[in-house]
């Protein structure tokens, strides 16, 4: 198999083994035990038991520039779907079915060039065989961080928060949930960072969405929300550079209060510089005495605005410079990531 081929999808082979184990019999009717039964062990053998085989042959491929185009189109889709839940929200539920509709024919292009490989599996014993061949594609397309990035941070970033919220409340820490790290990943041009979309459950929850917009049934459509917010929030796959965790964080969270400025919820906006500036003690930790000073620098800020939006909501005017300052320290946060 080649690397390119490793790169798109991989086989997992399954070694089987047999243990043999006492078990303690149970008692029969009466209290008495039920009689042993002496079990004579297996000799080793000099030939497995049971052997498998998996070969893999390409269908078709894709090239670089291939690549990049589904990874675009896998873009897009999350763009539709962002777009469809707030449709949604306003109740506009003609213009979501659009979005969605627009989203699956996405999917169905992506479809057509996506590589495919054929695999045959044999799995024999001594008296009994398996065979099985099925064509499969890729379930992950790797996302490339300067196609449309920007456009997908918010959207998946709100639902990865609806999603922590919920099983939050669920498990009673309704509490706990304004203080906790929000999952979410917000630089657009950190190299390191590898963006995973799940095109499967992409596939699936679509489907459910769109069959509900159609229904038919005047609703509110929850289970087309909840299809749509469950791929935002499981469909797509973030991995991470352990070394720079405390300072993604931060720059996520500033991220998040920048969006949270920009509609007007100054206490949620507020909740978030909170925990970037947690984060950045952390980092700063971590870091020699030059890039100290600057942290202390930017922590110091931050704080400071953090007491400003506490005093109460903010004009729009202020907001918008508020928001404006988040930003630069965005930009300054991700100068600071080590790259690979």
């Amino acid at each position: 198999m080649t690397s390119r081929l490793l790169s798109w999808t991989s086989v997992a082979v399954i070694l089987i083994s047999t243990n043999a184990c006492n078990a303690k019999e149970p008692a029969q009717p009466g209290g008495q035990a039920v009689p042993k039964v002496a079990v004579k062990s297996v000799p080793n053998s000099k030939s497995p038991r049971i052997t498998s085989k998996v070969d893999v042959s390409t269908v078709s491929q894709m090239s670089e520039k291939e690549a990049r185009e589904v990874a675009f189109a896998a873009n897009r889709i999350l763009r539709h779907v962002a777009l469809a839940r707030e449709d949604i929200e306003s109740k506009k539920h003609d213009k979501a079915a659009h979005e969605v509709d627009q989203a699956t024919r996405l999917v169905q292009i992506i479809d057509d060039v996506l590589p495919h490989y054929k695999l045959k599996t044999n799995i024999k014993s001594s008296k009994h065989s398996y065979q099985a061949e099925e064509v499969v594609t890729p379930r992950y397309i790797t996302l490339f961080q300067e196609l449309d990035q920007v456009d997908l941070v918010t959207p998946i970033a709100r639902a990865k928060k609806e999603v922590a919220a919920n099983f939050a409340s669920k498990s009673g820490g309704q509490a706990r949930q304004a203080k906790s790290v929000v999952p979410i990943v917000s630089a657009d041009d950190l190299d390191y960072t590898t963006i995973r979309f799940d095109f499967l459950l992409a596939k699936k929850m679509l489907k459910i969405a769109n069959a509900d917009l159609k229904s038919g049934q005047h609703s509110e459509h929850l289970k087309a929300d909840t299809a749509l917010r469950t791929l935002q929030a499981g469909g797509v796959l973030f991995e991470y550079d352990e070394v720079n965790q405390p300072l993604k964080q931060v720059a996520d969270n500033l991220k998040l209060a920048e969006d949270e400025l920009q509609r007007g919820r100054h206490v949620e906006a507020n909740d978030a510089l909170k925990v970037a500036a947690d984060e950045l003690k952390r980092y700063e930790k971590s870091v020699g005495e030059n890039r100290a000073k600057e942290v202390k620098l930017l922590h110091g800020e931050i704080t400071k605005l953090t007491a400003t939006l506490e005093k109460g909501k903010p004009t729009d005017a202020e907001a918008k410079q508020h928001a404006a300052s988040i930003a630069k320290f965005w930009n300054r946060v991700t100068k600071w990531f080590k790259k690979k």
